[in-house]
């Protein structure tokens, strides 16, 4: 008869914990979906032809607006253009302004 009661226990304990990570999936799931539709919003892509001196460091600083940490804009710069560290005079990359 106890070995029953334990095994019940034990599939109650199994189902709840089941649920409970269903339940936490579909929040942080619907939280992600969120969070990148108001991001996508946000921003707008400017198209900017690199002059002679400019480093992706000097147009992170020059189009910041205090909305994004400038490391992380460059990397952002970097991906969208598709591009490594180096640009040349001439190039042009888009760069994201956030609102």
């Amino acid at each position: 008869m106890n070995n029953k009661r334990n095994l019940n226990w034990k599939k109650g304990l199994l189902k709840t914990s089941f649920m409970f990570s269903i339940i936490i999936f579909i929040t942080l799931s619907i939280g992600l979906v969120t969070s990148s539709a108001n991001s996508d919003k946000d921003v707008e892509l400017i198209q900017v032809i690199v002059k002679p001196g400019d480093n992706l460091w000097l147009l992170a600083e020059k189009y910041d607006n205090n909305k994004i940490d400038l490391r992380k804009m460059i990397f952002e710069i970097k991906s969208i253009n598709n591009i490594g560290d180096t640009i040349y005079p001439g190039q042009l990359i888009e760069i994201p302004l956030y609102k």
